[in-house]
């Protein structure tokens, strides 16, 4: 298909539509370093800095924090402001410790008022069991984006939600999120996926699957830091080398060590608002196993 897309005789329009479609597809399929390759192709043909933005957050993954920060400080558009800071601090949490992200997590609340960054500050005041804080927050999104995905995942994470469904899909249906790439959580990324989950006829209630990759890192340490403090949420987690084009990276997989059926697999993460990309069986490449 790379190929197909560098033919110069189709229209340029037509040609980065199916840059950009070549691109989600490579995210949604787990291809963390080509998607970011050719969302970067995208925004040097369009100047559009969605793609460059979609290209850091792909970097982020991958550990390419230098990179990242600097693609995101080049970042102007207004529109994209609170996108650009959200992710800046994901950044920051990695070489930071929790009270520090937490600072600078709470400053973030309180200068730009989006679901998104409000759900990034209660989830970091609910690792450090910071209750009033927690308050301050739901009430926020509460009384400014009742409707929004991020307060429904607060309710479904004190158990407020999932007694009210009735005539909906399953929760896990609901939050269908597997099947696509590890972003963060968005309004409208969100009501997309609930839109999808509900023309999905069935999930296999009896698959078991292996587990889920929830990260891949170029760099081993940054792999163990992630696996130490998923361990910390009493996961089972294995660390898996891959080579892609001579680089070896460190993909993070949290094991299904319970044996839990996909449905109940998904939602025991999505509560805890992890996604990443479904793996029915065991990787193959165990040469970084860690």
């Amino acid at each position: 298909m790379k190929e197909q897309l560098q033919n110069t005789s189709l229209d340029k329009h037509f040609r980065l539509r199916l840059w950009r479609s070549y691109a989600e597809l490579l995210e949604l399929q787990g291809n963390i370093s080509e998607a970011r390759d050719a969302f970067l192709h995208v925004y040097k043909e369009t100047q559009q800095e969605e793609f460059i933005l979609r290209a850091a957050i792909l970097a982020i993954e991958l550990g390419y924090f230098s990179q990242a920060c600097e693609q995101l400080k080049g970042i102007t558009k207004d529109s994209l402001a609170s996108d650009v800071q959200l992710h800046l601090l994901r950044v920051f949490g990695f070489t930071h410790t929790l009270e520090e992200v937490w600072e600078a997590a709470y400053r973030l609340t309180e200068k730009f008022s989006t679901p998104a960054i409000y759900y990034y500050g209660w989830e970091i005041a609910h690792r450090l069991h910071r209750e009033k804080e927690k308050v301050i927050l739901e009430k926020k999104l509460l009384a400014q984006f009742p409707e929004s995905p991020e307060y429904m995942l607060i309710k479904v994470r004190k158990g407020d939600y999932l007694a009210s469904i009735q005539d909906e899909p399953s929760p896990s249906r609901l939050l269908h999120l597997s099947t696509l790439p590890a972003t963060r959580v968005t309004e409208n990324n969100l009501r997309e996926k609930i839109g999808i989950a509900k023309q999905i006829s069935t999930v296999q209630k009896t698959s078991i699957p292996y587990g889920m990759q929830v990260a891949s890192f170029s760099q081993k340490e940054n792999a163990s830091n992630l696996r130490i403090e998923l361990q910390q949420d009493g996961f089972s987690i294995k660390i898996v080398g891959k080579n892609i084009n001579s680089t070896l990276f460190y993909r993070v997989f949290i094991e299904n060590d319970k044996k839990l059926s996909t449905q109940d697999f998904i939602v025991l993460l999505r509560v805890k608002n992890i996604e990443g990309v479904l793996f029915n069986d065991a990787p193959s490449e165990l040469s970084a196993q860690d």
